[in-house]
């Protein structure tokens, strides 16, 4: 996470957005909250992953006090508007029940998900024409890739076709971005696929 504190004092982003999966193991929670909560930025917010929520030993409400405590605010299936640009974000695909907003704010909106199979889930057009961008995370690129072939699998259940990249939902306008995350699954390595935290601006 040092990397990404480097990254945040460089380039001084107004908001921060992490994307679920804080860590594998809760009895790394408090290095984990620690390590983010020195992340720089007036606007830190944050969505549930299926890592949060698969500890079904943990509430949501105790989920959003423990990134309270790292200066993050938690969304799930709920809104914030800063300025001109508001940010939705969405329950955990696998172990929750993300579902469409109840309303549509104004300005400039952004969809946060975890998981990329949650954009299929919502894809109908009267929905996803509502937002402009959507980001996600949870396959981590493949992590393992190999050339000419790229990533050999993901946890979506879509397999590799929504691995990694920017796609363009023509009908409704809406671009995509699925970022290659931080960490690691399974193994602790990564082939042909550096982490990477993303720079948007518009």
């Amino acid at each position: 996470m040092s990397d990404i504190y480097d990254y945040s004092s460089e380039f001084k982003p107004e908001i921060i957005i992490f994307g679920g999966d804080l860590t594998s193991y809760t009895c790394h929670l408090d290095e984990a909250l620690q390590s983010i909560s020195v992340i720089n930025a007036p606007v830190k917010l944050a969505i549930p992953g299926n890592w949060e929520f698969r500890r079904t030993w943990i509430s949501k409400e105790r989920w959003r006090q423990y990134f309270k405590q790292a200066g993050f605010t938690l969304l799930c299936q709920e809104w914030y508007k800063n300025g001109d640009v508001a940010f939705f974000g969405t329950d955990d695909f696998k172990y929750g029940n993300p579902q469409p907003p109840e309303f549509y704010m104004d300005g400039y909106r952004i969809l946060l998900t975890h998981n990329p199979d949650t954009v299929i889930a919502l894809s109908r057009r009267e929905i996803m024409k509502n937002f402009h961008l959507v980001l996600c995370g949870h396959t981590h690129g493949g992590q393992i890739r190999l050339p000419g072939i790229g990533s050999i699998a993901t946890s979506s259940i879509y397999g590799t076709h929504l691995d990694y990249g920017h796609f363009h939902n023509r009908r409704s306008d809406t671009n995509l971005l699925i970022s290659s995350g931080l960490g690691y699954t399974a193994i602790n390595r990564r082939l042909n696929c550096q982490s990477e935290a993303i720079l948007v601006s518009f």
